[in-house]
C-alpha cells in the first residue's frame, strides 16, 4: 500500500525523493501511473497542499512516466511502436529499416514520437522495397498526436503515410515521403 509504506509521508515532505523512490524500487509504467494517480487524489483531498505543488506534482509525474527506446532495425521498430505508452519517444539509429511485414509500421499510441536519433533526415530511410509488390505504406497512423521527424519513407504499393479519418495532429517534420505508387501522404478530410 502506498501510503502504509511511507511513500506519502515522504512525498508531503521531499516530492522529488518519493518519485525517486518510487522509480528505484523498481515500478513499472503501469504501477507507477496508477502510484501517482493515487498520490495526486490524495494530496487534492489535503487542505494544507496548494494547487500549485499538484499541477507540480501532476507536471513532473508526466515526465517520469514517458520513455525513450533507441531502435536500430524495422523489427525492433515495430517492438518500440507495439509495446509504447503515450508520450514515449522512439529513436531511430541511422539506418535502412526494411519493412518484412508486408504493410508498414501502425502506429495506435496516441502523443507518440518517432524521430532519428541522428536528425538527419538522408540517414534514416523507412523503405518498403518497392512501389510495386513492397510493401502497403510506410506508417498507418491511427493514433492522435503523433510526430514523425527527421526520416525518411519510400518505395512502398500504396501511401508512405496514411491516417485515419478521425486522426488528429500529425505532425511529419523534415522528412523525406517519396515513391509511393498512390498517394505519398493520405489524410482522410
Amino acid at each position: 500500500n502506498f501510503v502504509k509504506s511511507g511513500y506519502y509521508t515522504n512525498f508531503k515532505s521531499k516530492s522529488l525523493s518519493a518519485f525517486t523512490k518510487l522509480i528505484k524500487n523498481g515500478y513499472s509504467k503501469d504501477i507507477f501511473k496508477c502510484q501517482v494517480m493515487i498520490m495526486i487524489k490524495r494530496l487534492s483531498k489535503d487542505r494544507n497542499i496548494s494547487s500549485k505543488m499538484l499541477l507540480i506534482v501532476f507536471c513532473f509525474s508526466t515526465l517520469l512516466i514517458a520513455s525513450t527506446v533507441t531502435v536500430g532495425n524495422f523489427s525492433e521498430l515495430m517492438e518500440a511502436v507495439n509495446s509504447a505508452s503515450p508520450g514515449d519517444t522512439i529513436l531511430m539509429k541511422d539506418g535502412t529499416y526494411t519493412i518484412n511485414n508486408g504493410y508498414g509500421a501502425q502506429i495506435r499510441t496516441n502523443d507518440i514520437v518517432i524521430k532519428s536519433l541522428s536528425n538527419n533526415r538522408n540517414n534514416v530511410i523507412v523503405s518498403g522495397g518497392g512501389m510495386s509488390g513492397g510493401a502497403d505504406y510506410g506508417f498507418w497512423i491511427p493514433a492522435h498526436n503523433a510526430t514523425i521527424q527527421g526520416i525518411t519513407i519510400q518505395d512502398v504499393a500504396n501511401h508512405c503515410i496514411q491516417t485515419d479519418v478521425n486522426n488528429h495532429k500529425l505532425r511529419v517534420i523534415n522528412c523525406v515521403i517519396r515513391n509511393s505508387y498512390e498517394q505519398i501522404l493520405k489524410v482522410p478530410a
